[in-house]
């Protein structure tokens, strides 16, 4: 059984990834009037408030990231990246997760759609014929 020295750099992981990491990033937040529109409030959220709500122990808060991250994911692909028949939607999810993640370390500030379609892009290019 490991020691606990030897689960030490684990559960830092775990804790680097904890929603509590991000405590000073403002969540999403619904509309509170039904003639509120959040795509108003949302048009350029940045890496960190939606990968913190992606990773978040509120289920309506991962809901709402999630919706955003499918409208970036469909209205890209075929245009920034293709084959989205020939991928599982897991390996999408985990692809863009992998993106988020690592613009996090380098540009938290950065606007999450443009990260998750570059990094869609360069994982797999559309092949344009000649």
């Amino acid at each position: 059984m490991p020691s606990i020295t030897q689960k030490l750099p684990l559960l830092a992981a775990l804790l680097l990834m904890s929603p509590a990491c991000f405590a000073g990033e403002k969540p999403i937040e619904v509309p509170a009037y039904k003639n509120e529109s959040l795509i108003t409030q949302y048009r350029n959220m940045t890496v960190e408030t939606v990968f913190a709500a992606l990773m978040s122990d509120d289920v309506a808060q991962r809901r709402l990231a999630q919706m955003y991250v499918v409208g970036v994911v469909d209205s890209s692909e075929g245009e920034t990246w293709c084959n989205f028949k020939m991928i599982s939607p897991s390996t999408i999810d985990e692809q863009v997760h992998i993106g988020l993640k690592a613009a996090l370390e380098k540009t938290p500030k950065a606007r999450a759609a443009t990260v998750i379609e570059a990094h869609l892009k360069a994982w797999i290019p559309c092949r344009r014929r000649p």
